[in-house]
C-alpha cells in the first residue's frame, strides 16, 4: 500500500498567507479591486460627440464615471451637485472647445472653470484635452463675448501649464488618447497597490500585538 502524506499542521498550511513576522498578508487583488471613479467636465452642447465618445471609453474600460449624463435630478443647486461629484472622483477629465460656457448664479467663472479648480485643490488626477484650433466647427459653437474668450484663453493656458494636455482634431482621437491615458492610470495604480502590499507584509508586529 502506498504511503498517504501526512497532513500539514494548520499553522504550515497558513504560513503562505504570513509575513515572516506572522501577519496577514493582505492579497493585492483586494487592494486593486476599486475601480477609479472618473469625472467627466465640459460644455455640453458643442461637445456632445466628444463626450459620448468618452463616455464610450470609460464603458469599455469598466470604468464607472460622474458626468452630466448621469446626474438625473436633484434637491441640490447645479453648483452644489457638481462640486459633490467631483468631490468624489480619482479622475478628474476635462475637455475644452470653443466655448467658456456659462456660469453659476453668482460666479464669475464657468461651472468647468469651478469644477477644474475644485479638481485641482482636493488633489485629483487631472486628465486635459483641448480641441485644435484648425477644427473648423459651428458659428453657434464658438465663444464671441470679450470676457468670455479671454476667460477660455486664461483657462487653457493654466491647464497646460500644470498638466500634459493632449489636443485632439476629432473624436477618434479624443476616445484612442482618453483609453490610453486611463489603461496607464489603471496600471500605475494596481502597481502602487502591489506595492503598498509589499510594505504591509514586511512591517514589523507592534509590541504587545501577539
Amino acid at each position: 500500500m502506498a504511503e498517504q502524506d501526512a497532513p500539514k499542521p494548520a499553522h504550515t498550511a497558513a504560513a503562505k498567507d504570513r509575513s515572516p513576522q506572522g501577519q496577514p498578508l493582505p492579497r493585492a487583488s483586494s487592494l486593486v479591486a476599486h475601480r477609479p471613479l472618473v469625472f467627466v467636465s465640459s460644455t455640453r452642447e458643442d461637445l456632445e460627440s466628444e463626450r459620448r465618445a468618452i463616455l464610450t471609453a470609460l464603458q469599455s474600460l469598466k470604468l464607472p464615471h460622474n458626468s452630466l449624463e448621469s446626474f438625473g435630478s436633484h434637491a441640490r443647486p447645479p453648483l452644489e451637485t457638481c462640486v459633490k461629484e467631483v468631490a468624489e472622483c480619482d479622475i478628474f477629465v476635462v475637455i475644452l472647445g470653443h466655448r467658456y460656457g456659462s456660469c453659476p448664479p453668482g460666479e464669475h467663472c464657468s461651472f468647468t472653470e469651478l469644477e477644474y479648480i475644485r479638481a485641482v485643490e482636493a488633489g485629483k488626477s487631472v486628465l486635459g484635452y483641448i480641441k485644435k484650433d484648425t477644427v473648423p466647427v459651428l458659428p453657434a459653437y464658438v465663444e464671441h463675448s470679450d470676457e468670455g474668450t479671454k476667460r477660455l484663453a486664461d483657462l487653457k493656458k493654466r491647464i497646460c501649464e500644470k498638466h500634459t494636455v493632449s489636443f485632439f482634431g476629432n473624436d477618434l482621437e479624443l476616445a484612442i488618447g482618453i483609453t490610453a491615458a486611463l489603461s496607464r492610470e489603471l496600471y500605475d495604480r494596481e502597481k502602487d497597490a502591489v506595492a503598498r502590499a509589499a510594505l504591509l507584509a514586511e512591517r514589523p508586529v507592534p509590541a504587545g500585538a501577539t
